[in-house]
């Protein structure tokens, strides 16, 4: 259950977070599309960003030599919902479509960004959760 502090923080309009990465940091949702990262140890920073009118969110990765990145989308069961393909620019807009191009209901969501540095290094995030109010 939300109590006020955890619903005002997670509906802020700027969320801006830095996401440690490590060698093989563990994460809850045990689906072969997550896998491991072997790095050393960097930083990516992301930052997710909601639109005025609750319909979008646009997540930016920064890191030092980030080449490309990805973004995978989860419900609460595990499933995922939406994958972005690989994305050069250091931006993605998500317009809280699931991969059938269908509006995804209200509810909490769990994100996980996998970068490639050019040297060839892949990053994971943490899982981070994301609420979606339309």
């Amino acid at each position: 259950m939300l109590n006020d502090v955890t619903l005002e923080k997670e509906t802020r309009k700027i969320e801006a977070q830095t996401i440690c990465v490590s060698r093989n940091a563990p994460g809850p949702i045990k689906e072969p599309s997550i896998p491991s990262a072997q790095v050393a140890p960097q930083r990516l920073t992301v930052h997710r960003l909601s639109s005025e009118d609750s319909h979008s969110n646009t997540f930016m990765v920064h890191g030092h030599n980030l080449a490309s990145f990805e973004l995978d989308i989860f419900d609460l069961a595990g499933r995922k919902i939406f994958h972005s393909g690989t994305i050069s620019s250091n931006a993605l807009y998500w317009d809280h479509l699931n991969d059938h191009d269908q509006q995804v209901p209200n509810g909490v969501y769990l994100y996980v960004i996998r970068a490639r540095t050019t040297d060839g290094q892949t990053l994971r995030s943490e899982i981070t959760k994301l609420m979606v109010f339309h």
